[in-house]
């Protein structure tokens, strides 16, 4: 069953018109997606490797969880969908804004060669969140093996390395978006979800 997306205009307002998302890629349409990272006590980001099998940077670490914003729904429905398709982290529809936030948003655009086959042209623009779970969350984290291959938390510091060595999505403005929440946190000495716990191995 195709997948529909709704087009964004100039203004980065949907314009009305849906696509699939195969002619979105083709044609390089600008559309919604959304980013979550997900991070713990010891502001540590929970960074996934790409299933081998993805249509495109199969193998590579990235972000969280990050996925497109389906036609008709908004960004912050996209965000409790693919984190539970993707890690098994399920998102209160309450939940406390310490713990669940949205920072801003950047636009992302690059053509991908491809032998034998049409360009695919990446033309999104990226809503970011980060998420604060609980220790219950973190111990429910769990990958859907056809789009992750594993999971491993990491520092800023130590994902900009990775960044370094190509070893990441190319997609990596996220972490610039991130960073200055994490900063704070970090200078404040303290986390939203506040006392730290032991998490079970």
């Amino acid at each position: 069953m195709a997948e529909y997306l709704d087009i964004l205009g100039e203004d980065l307002l949907p314009t009305g018109e849906t696509a699939t998302r195969e002619r979105v890629h083709r044609e390089g349409l600008l559309h919604s997606a959304v980013i979550v990272a997900i991070v713990d006590e010891n502001n540590r980001i929970l960074i996934q490797k790409r299933a081998e099998e993805k249509e495109k940077y199969g193998g590579l670490w990235d972000v969280s969880v990050a996925g497109h914003t389906p036609a008709g729904h908004y960004e912050i429905d996209t965000t409790f969908l693919e984190s539970m398709e993707e890690v098994n982290i399920s998102i209160p529809i309450v939940t406390h804004v310490a713990n669940f936030k949205g920072l801003r948003s950047f636009l992302d655009k690059r053509v991908i060669k491809q032998d034998g086959k049409p360009d695919f042209i990446e033309n999104q623009l990226y809503t970011v969140y980060m998420l604060f779970p609980n220790i219950e969350q973190i111990r429910q984290i769990r990958v859907q093996k056809s789009e992750v291959s594993a999971v491993d938390w990491k520092t800023m510091h130590e994902i900009r390395e990775m960044m370094a060595e190509g070893l990441f999505h190319p997609r990596t403005k996220w972490l610039d978006v991130v960073y200055p929440k994490l900063a704070q946190l970090a200078f404040r000495g303290k986390t939203p979800i506040g006392k730290k716990q032991e998490i079970e191995k």
